[in-house]
């Protein structure tokens, strides 16, 4: 497989992060943590970006996973820890929402391609936290009724 470009959107509370890096262990792969909110998988020398989510007391910002390999990489093995990844957020997070823009009225559009851990989703459930696409922004995410 050559010329892979791949994004996975998510929010992830730290509970959801953490069953996250234990699947990341056990498929074996190095991870570069050299930065606070971004960190880096290695594989055959292709890195994956997993930005990581911001969470305080009233929000989770939004997340990533995301790949980009050259044309003239053979990038197998990369396709195959990103399936793993799909797989694990796909059986591990759901993805019913809606975004909004809060500053426009009629801004609300439906959203099936960014994913909420189940920590993430108890704590927007419970009305204390907001899912954000950045911390000072106004976009929000919430869930479909």
């Amino acid at each position: 497989m050559r010329n892979m470009n791949k994004e996975i959107s998510l929010f992830l509370a730290s509970p959801d992060e953490q069953k996250f890096l234990a699947m990341l262990a056990e498929v074996n792969c190095e991870l570069d943590r050299s930065s606070d909110r971004q960190w880096f998988l290695q594989v055959d020398g292709v890195r994956i970006q997993f930005l990581r989510c911001q969470e305080d007391e009233s929000s989770i910002t939004l997340g990533r996973v995301a790949v980009r390999t050259p044309a003239n990489v053979d990038a197998t093995n990369v396709a195959d820890l990103f399936r793993s990844i799909e797989s694990w957020v796909t059986n591990n997070c759901v993805n019913n929402l809606t975004c909004r823009n809060t500053t426009k009225k009629g801004s609300t559009t439906t959203i099936d391609d960014v994913w909420v851990g189940p920590s993430a989703k108890a704590m927007a459930d419970s009305d204390s936290t907001t899912l954000r696409q950045s911390r000072t922004g106004n976009v929000v995410f919430e869930f479909r009724a």
